[in-house]
């Protein structure tokens, strides 16, 4: 059962300027700082109920135990899917592994024998096989394999959970408390999950490190994370306002506000970046207004993408009403400045966004059938709706810019703009106010659009390139199925020739042309969309940090004679090589800076996956494997290494 708890009261602790302060010294886990009230979150992980009676419907205990992994995978992939609608590819990624632990055959046969042979009860069964699995990671020498161990026991706690009738209550309880830092034995990744929508900012652990799944989603949605040898020490701190600096290992107890701004500070990046000097503007892709910030806004050149279709894809019962989106809508220009670009994408529904509530009906294949535009000849009052809540929501907001998904041609562009005529009119008969003046551009995503850009670059004011879709479209291949991944090449010369090809053509017209997809933020690949010509990349709220770094190293003219060079290439491992050897990607120091090692490539190793040099001195991907050191680029090209021991 999951619980959060009080300690014991405070105690006085070290004189430190004209309040009582303790400082405590831990590990990095997850950088960053933050203050906050100290709560204890407890999980108990016994999934048993108590006493050994046996079992004597055999049957009965292999239903429960079907049913308990049954709701546990569609409680993970409910959180999968959260995460993919916000672009978080790698966290999704990491919770698919949990579903992968479930399902394996060799789980069940294990919990099934416990069942049918030695007479337990399902939950029983369940945790005598985790446990035994537990041990087993616990007991490896390799130190990843280690690590696993907490996902284990993530799996045991979200079935304590459910076995015990809690779900998220405790968190749920915590939204109305301000800012709450929580200790805990161990971080495990539902945790995180979980946290994310209450006003939890921070852990302290007493176990983990930073190769963990769990830290690795903490780094990535921001939670620091600092880990001390024994989490007693801090329970007659519970409830006190603390500073956990976990940049540089620390937590102050009672902090007075000279040492927390301090803390703020000193844990905040060494340097800033000036976004004028960079050789690309930057934008970002949200999912949510909540995701921005006006920090965010003083970092890029504007809101690249707003993906309104996951406001649609979270109501259960019914879409959201035009009141509903206007309020959601509004949110967003509220905090962004009158003049401030912000792209708002018409609803994407379709393909493997699909709403509980609303049918396409038997399709062999969604990604070629029923979606985006082609919903609205049968159903144009979604797009109308949708179009009177943005216009009305931005009005005022001079930079509001409306982009079109999955258009294909000009008569695709024609029907939709003919929907926004009629919303416009509506709005003129109801006499609301609207902002009336705004820009509207394309997703090039299909291949149509890609061959016949120039017609229409020349009816809209700008277009911004959705490679998640276009080259799934462009090499017949899905991007989500995993046994024709390999060929889903963003890296192949042909799809390198396309992009180019639509960069030629938007300066040609004069029209604006950025670049939204995943690659926008892939390392490998940012230095030859640069080189490519694309002046604006639009990137996931995660990744900008990361993004921001790499271009603020790169050298144009570099960049452009690692592209030529790469567009004459003839398959996508030699444009790998050349990306590898050009020394455009090397990873970057704890301070943002480069790792200055040159292009010799001196000090720098190489990923066995992919053959990426890495900088290791700052690098939290490196494990111990048969007695060497690896060091990896990326959680993907780690996991698949150890797949293939």
């Amino acid at each position: 059962m999951s619980t959060v708890v009080k300690g014991r009261s405070f105690k006085d602790g070290i004189r430190e300027g004209s309040t009582y302060a303790q400082k405590l010294v831990g590990q990095t886990v997850s950088p960053g700082a933050v203050v906050g009230r100290l709560l204890f979150f407890q999980s108990d992980l016994t999934l048993s109920r108590p006493g050994p009676a046996p079992v004597m419907d055999a049957e009965q205990e292999l239903a429960r135990f079907k049913g308990h992994i049954d709701f546990l995978v569609g409680e993970i992939a409910e959180a999968v899917e959260i995460l993919e609608r916000e672009a978080a590819a790698e966290q999704a990624d990491i919770l698919r592994t949990h579903i992968y632990l479930i399902k394996d055959p060799a789980f069940h046969r294990d919990v099934r024998q416990e069942i049918c042979e030695h007479g337990r009860a399902a939950e029983t069964a369940i945790e005598v096989i985790l446990t035994r699995m537990i041990d087993a990671f616990e007991n490896s020498e390799n130190d990843l394999f280690r690590q696993r161990a907490s996902d284990i026991r993530d799996i045991l706690s979200r079935l304590s959970r459910r076995i015990n009738q809690q779900s998220r209550q405790a968190f749920q309880a915590l939204r109305d408390r301000g800012a709450i830092v929580l200790a805990t034995r161990e971080l495990l990744p539902s945790v995180v999950l979980e946290a994310r929508n209450s006003s939890v900012v921070g852990f302290v652990v007493e176990r983990g490190t930073g190769l963990s799944h769990a830290a690795i989603l903490a780094k990535s949605l921001g939670f620091p994370v600092l880990r001390i040898d024994d989490l007693n020490v801090l329970q007659w701190a519970c409830d006190e306002q603390i500073l956990v600096d976990a940049t540089n290992g620390e937590i102050v107890i009672s902090p007075n506000p000279q040492m927390i701004l301090e803390g703020l500070e000193s844990a905040s990046p060494g340097r800033t970046i000036d976004r004028d000097s960079l050789p690309v503007r930057l934008w970002i892709n949200i999912a949510d207004p909540s995701q921005v910030s006006s920090s965010h806004l003083q970092r890029v050149q504007g809101v690249g993408l707003y993906r309104t279709e996951v406001l649609f894809m979270e109501q259960t019962d019914d879409f959201p009403s035009e009141q509903q989106q206007y309020e959601v809508y509004r949110s967003l220009f509220q905090v962004c400045p009158s003049d401030y670009p912000v792209t708002v994408r018409t609803a994407d529904i379709g393909g493997d966004k699909t709403l509980p509530y609303f049918s396409l009906g038997p399709q062999e294949n969604p990604y070629l059938g029923v979606r985006a535009h082609r919903i609205y000849r049968e159903h144009p009052e979604i797009f109308i709706i949708q179009m009177r809540a943005i216009l009305r929501a931005a009005a005022g907001a001079s930079g509001l810019r409306i982009m079109y998904p999955m258009i294909g041609s000009l008569e695709d562009l024609s029907f939709v703009q003919s929907l926004l005529a009629e919303a416009i009119r509506s709005l003129n008969a109801r006499g609301q106010d609207y902002q009336s003046q705004f820009q509207q551009g394309i997703m090039i995503e299909v291949p149509s659009a890609a061959w016949n850009c120039e017609e229409l670059l020349k009816a809209v004011d700008f277009a911004s390139v959705g490679t998640n879709d276009l080259l799934q479209y462009f090499f017949a291949v899905a991007r989500d199925d995993a046994g024709v991944s390999q060929s889903y090449r963003a890296q192949d010369p042909t799809a390198l020739q396309m992009l180019k090809r639509l960069v030629d053509t938007a300066a040609r017209v004069g029209k604006p042309l950025s670049i939204c997809g995943e690659i926008a933020s892939d390392p490998q690949l940012v230095p030859l969309l640069v080189g490519l010509g694309f002046k604006d990349l639009s990137v996931d709220m995660h990744f900008l940090a990361q993004v921001e770094d790499l271009v603020s190293t790169l050298d144009a003219a570099r960049c452009e004679q690692l592209a030529e060079q790469c567009l004459k290439a003839r398959s996508s491992e030699e444009v790998r090589k050349l990306v590898n050897n050009s020394d455009l990607t090397r990873s970057r120091n704890g301070n943002g800076g480069t790792s200055g090692r040159g292009a010799s490539g001196r000090g720098l190793v190489m990923d066995p996956v992919c053959d990426m040099m890495i900088d290791p001195t700052d690098n939290d991907l490196t494990v111990m494997c048969n007695g060497r050191i690896v060091h990896f680029c990326s959680v993907p090209c780690r996991d698949e290494y150890f797949l293939r021991q």
